[in-house]
């Protein structure tokens, strides 16, 4: 961080750099100050557009009685599902919530909070009284280590039609049923670091069946999935994270890399293991087995740059020691 301490004394609006620092800051614990240099994410080189700025921003929580206040997505699935918590907060505060949130989540994100109203992305509202992106909340509530609120679970599902698994015979109470996410969108700028080849998680089907939930496999994990009767993939039955919420219900746990499936299963207060790269993002902070935003997670980390075969080995004697004595 000393490259962005150091570009900041030389140009003070340096907003790359000071976004950059704040990234470091929230990765090493330090949130205060992390919060608030998160903020020039909206100035810094290939910005989101910012929306809505036609409407107030909300600046403080003073006096929410009966205010209006639209509170809109931003970033990926998973961000959405990880500062959906501070919802409750702000309705418990008196305010009435209009929640513009990706459409593929709406109605999951609907159910989970029924004194809201859920919008998806681009529809109409009514008039408000202010605007805040959904990651600016923790700055606003002055989140820090000790006070991240992570009551679980803040997402319900009340079920959808998706009995995939339900009907299925390869579920069973006999062995353990591992749900999985093992890739996220190869758009992504870092998924070359997140994601794995499905061949890696074979030493589980060892202690369980493994059902593969998340949206789409390359053409390689298909021939490998194709030659294997242990693992199921229930993706093409997938059609929104009601769906998703179901299947990972029915799982005895979640296993994950660091996709929309583990901010989902953590939500639900599942079972949950997630499984980081040798660099993680900011959210999973440093040296440490646990996740202070889910309680019911553990966390497995590369051991050196790469290494996904050492993460697969502990996660294997993690599960069997927990799970099966």
């Amino acid at each position: 961080m000393s490259l962005f301490t150091k570009s900041i004394e030389l140009k003070s609006t340096h907003n790359n750099a000071i976004f950059n620092l704040g990234l470091g800051q929230l990765l090493t614990g330090d949130l205060k100050r992390g919060w608030n240099n998160h903020e020039k994410r909206w100035l810094r080189d290939g910005a989101e557009s910012y929306r809505h700025n036609e409407i107030s921003q909300l600046i403080d929580l003073n006096d929410l009685s009966q205010k209006r206040v639209l509170v809109w997505c931003e970033q990926g699935y998973g961000d959405t599902i990880q500062f959906a918590r501070y919802i409750k907060i702000l309705i418990n505060l008196g305010a009435e919530i209009i929640f513009e949130v990706q459409p593929l989540l709406r109605d999951l994100i609907q159910q989970s909070f029924l004194d809201c109203e859920v919008i998806p992305t681009g529809s109409s509202f009514h008039e408000v009284d202010f605007q805040v992106p959904l990651l600016s909340l923790p700055l606003l509530f002055n989140t820090e280590l000790t006070s991240i609120p992570n009551d679980v679970p803040y997402l319900r599902s009340e079920g959808s039609k998706f009995i995939y698994l339900k009907s299925n015979s390869n579920i069973t109470a006999k062995k353990l049923n591992i749900g999985v996410a093992f890739s996220g969108n190869p758009s992504h700028k870092n998924d070359f670091n997140r994601s794995i080849d499905l061949s890696l998680l074979k030493p589980l089907l060892n202690i369980g069946s493994l059902f593969i939930i998340q949206k789409g496999i390359s053409e390689k994990d298909r021939l490998f999935l194709d030659a294997q009767t242990e693992i199921k993939y229930v993706g093409d039955q997938i059609h929104s994270f009601t769906d998703t919420a179901d299947c990972a219900k029915q799982m005895d746990l979640v296993v994950s890399v660091d996709t929309s499936l583990a901010h989902l299963a953590g939500a639900l207060g599942l079972p949950t293991y997630t499984l980081l790269p040798w660099v993680p993002d900011w959210r999973w902070l440093l040296d440490r087995e646990d996740s202070p935003w889910y309680p019911t997670m553990e966390v497995l980390r590369q051991p050196s740059r790469g290494d996904w075969q050492s993460v697969v080995e502990i996660l294997t004697t993690r599960i069997a020691s927990k799970f099966l004595g």
